[in-house]
C-alpha cells in the first residue's frame, strides 16, 4: 500500500512542478533595459511587463517585469497637461513561462478623439492657471487637475501642479504602482466631465491650425 501512497505523491509533486509558471522579473527606473532573472510565480499568477513613459521637460523610459496577481492587464492609462508634461503607463500579460521576454514597448500614439480640456503647469502645489485648451487623444475622455511632489526617474524631485486630458482608467490608477516617477507627496488630484466636445469637422480644423 505504501508504494502506492508514494506513487500518488510524487505524481501530484510533479503535476503541480509542472503547472509552476516562471517569468522573467527586473525593475529599471530611467532606463528601456533592465537585467533580468527568472522566477517562479505563485500558482494562478501571470507573467507582467509594465512599460511607463514619463515626460516632465526630461523624456524618461522605465521597465518593471515580474509575476501579477493584481495589476490590471492590456491597459494603456495616459494622461497629457501640455507637450512638457505627460504620463504613459503600457500594462501586458501573458500566460506561458518566460514570455514577458520583450523590453521595452509602447503603442503608437492615438489621434485626438475630439475631447477638448483645460491645460496649465506650474512648478508649484498651487492649482495652476489655466492658459490654453489640450486636444485630448484615444480614450482621454476625462480632465484631470493635479499638483503633487514628484521624484523623477533620475532621482531629481519638484513640485508640480497641472491640468490637462486623461482617461477614466487612468483616472482610477493607484499612483503608488507606478514603477518609474514616485509621487512623494500629493496635495490634490481630481478627475471632471470635459466642458467641451468637438464636432468631427472642428476636430479636424484644429489639427489644421496647428500644423
Amino acid at each position: 500500500m505504501k508504494p502506492v501512497i508514494i506513487s500518488i505523491f510524487l505524481l501530484c509533486l510533479s503535476l503541480h512542478i509542472a503547472a509552476a509558471l516562471k517569468c522573467y522579473h527586473c525593475h529599471q527606473r530611467d532606463s528601456d533595459t533592465c537585467e533580468q532573472k527568472e522566477i517562479e510565480c505563485p500558482e494562478g499568477d501571470t507573467c507582467l511587463t509594465i512599460c511607463e513613459e514619463y515626460k516632465n521637460n526630461k523624456t524618461y523610459h522605465s521597465l518593471y517585469k515580474g509575476c501579477n496577481s493584481n495589476m490590471p492587464c492590456g491597459v494603456t492609462p495616459y494622461g497629457r497637461a501640455t507637450d512638457q508634461l505627460h504620463l504613459l503607463v503600457n500594462t501586458k500579460c501573458c500566460n506561458t513561462s518566460l514570455c514577458n521576454d520583450k523590453m521595452y514597448e509602447m503603442p503608437e500614439e492615438e489621434e485626438p478623439n475630439g475631447v477638448v480640456c483645460p491645460s496649465c503647469y506650474d512648478n508649484t502645489l498651487k492649482e495652476c492657471r489655466v492658459d490654453s485648451m489640450i486636444m485630448c487623444k484615444g480614450k482621454d475622455d476625462k480632465c484631470i487637475t493635479i499638483a503633487c511632489t514628484v521624484e523623477n526617474p533620475d532621482g531629481s524631485r519638484g513640485n508640480y501642479s497641472a491640468k490637462g486630458c486623461m482617461s477614466a482608467l487612468g483616472c482610477e490608477m493607484d499612483l503608488s504602482q507606478l514603477i518609474g516617477v514616485k509621487i512623494l507627496h500629493q496635495e490634490f488630484s481630481y478627475c471632471t466631465d470635459p466642458p467641451e466636445v468637438l464636432s468631427e469637422e472642428e476636430n479636424e480644423e484644429s489639427e489644421g491650425s496647428d500644423d
